[in-house]
């Protein structure tokens, strides 16, 4: 019932939130990991991110986000909510966001990105 919750949650939550494609390199550090991983950020949404890593960290691990954008660099912490495969591509993951403030963050970067392209 708790799972079915969850997923219910997120569904509704990708319907609240648009998302914008983008391309950046991030490095991620898990914090079950002392190392961390390079990748990439396909997509932006107030609510989290869609990440490509170069291998799949379990869903529920707390990750931060590390990641450069013209002028400036960014940490956001997040949690992985899913992982898995997506059109074709392996380790690709949904990271959401769970501090509010993070949130109004990544909002404005995708405010940001859409102003730009």
């Amino acid at each position: 019932m708790e799972r079915h919750r969850a997923e219910s949650k997120r569904r509704a939550e990708r319907r609240q939130h648009l998302r914008y494609r983008v391309r950046f390199s991030v490095k991620v550090e898990p914090e079950s990991s002392p190392d961390s991983l390079e990748g990439a950020l396909l997509d932006v949404s107030g609510g989290g991110l869609l990440l490509f890593l170069g291998q799949t960290l379990p869903v529920g691990e707390r990750v931060g986000v590390h990641l450069e954008a013209p002028g400036a660099k960014f940490r956001l912490p997040g949690r992985i909510v899913w992982a898995g495969e997506r059109k074709g591509f392996s380790h690709i993951h949904g990271v959401e966001f769970e501090r509010e403030q993070d949130r109004r963050f990544a909002q404005h970067l995708f405010d940001m990105a859409h102003e730009l392209w």
